[in-house]
């Protein structure tokens, strides 16, 4: 008898310790789970999981995957899907983009078209940002021979950043790229931040600090950068075009008169 009331007490134990959990868990929470990809800044909600496959494509994606809802903090807005999944995009994502970029990503994107809802910070993300340091995975500076680095804050297509990285004889790095000579930072709404510095070499051929501006704010396939001055703006504003007809990142080479036709060391032909 002793025995029996020890195997109900027991039983007893667990059914409030499953009725304790149940009530722990978030009350929405979407039948397929959540992928969370916080150096993103998003989180999407699966409405199923079909063959259990969600889990394993979040984790392909870099993401964690729970069986809870996503978060609604620093919410800038949410796209639901055709397919029904719900994806959440925050204030300070590692993607760049601003209330607006997010939701053109949302509403014009031909593979999961969705309708966009702006969330309580969609005012906060109106204007882009540089990403936060902690946010940067990776760089490729170019400072000695381009005046120019590259930040990366996502790391779908590290690899391939790298091999681009490695041909034009940049420097990658899992860092931040340096503050130093900073003239201006060219912020792009795909996780790149291209940064510009005064010229590492005296004789090297730079643009002023307006003329970067300029060419980040150039809309270029779509993809429209915003630019933020450095510290070393004013000492670029007049740039300095020297002998040396090389370019820097975005540049174009100095105009040099045009040699005279014909052989070398000989004058030219007369007519």
């Amino acid at each position: 008898m002793k025995r029996s009331l020890s195997l109900a007490s027991m039983a007893l134990v667990f059914a409030l310790a499953a009725c304790g959990k149940k009530d722990d868990a978030s009350p929405d929470a979407p039948k397929g789970g959540s992928c969370n990809k916080p150096s993103e800044g998003s989180c999407e909600e699966y409405k199923d999981s079909a063959l259990g496959l969600a889990e394993g494509f979040c984790k392909t994606a870099g993401g964690t995957y729970e069986k809870k809802s996503c978060s609604k903090d620093k919410l800038i807005g949410t796209c639901v899907k055709e397919s029904g999944d719900k994806e959440y995009v925050y204030e300070g994502n590692g993607m760049n983009q601003t209330t607006a970029d997010a939701k053109d990503d949302c509403e014009k994107n031909p593979i999961t078209k969705g309708k966009w809802t702006d969330g309580a910070s969609a005012a906060a993300a109106k204007d882009r940002k540089a990403p936060e340091a902690s946010k940067i995975k990776y760089s490729c500076d170019k400072s000695e021979e381009l005046n120019s680095c590259d930040d990366y804050s996502v790391t779908d297509v590290a690899d391939m950043h790298k091999s681009m990285c490695d041909s034009m004889k940049g420097k990658y790095a899992t860092a931040g790229c340096p503050s130093a000579n900073l003239v201006g930072s060219c912020v792009f709404p795909e996780g790149r931040t291209t940064r510009y510095y005064l010229p590492a070499k005296k004789d090297a051929f730079t643009m002023t600090a307006d003329e970067r501006k300029k060419d980040c704010e150039m809309d270029m396939l779509g993809k429209k950068g915003a630019w933020i001055a450095g510290p070393a703006a004013a000492a670029a504003a007049s740039g300095s075009a020297s002998a040396s007809a090389k370019p820097s990142a975005g540049g174009a080479a100095p105009k040099t008169s045009a040699a005279p036709k014909g052989l070398p060391g000989k004058p030219a032909p007369k007519k």
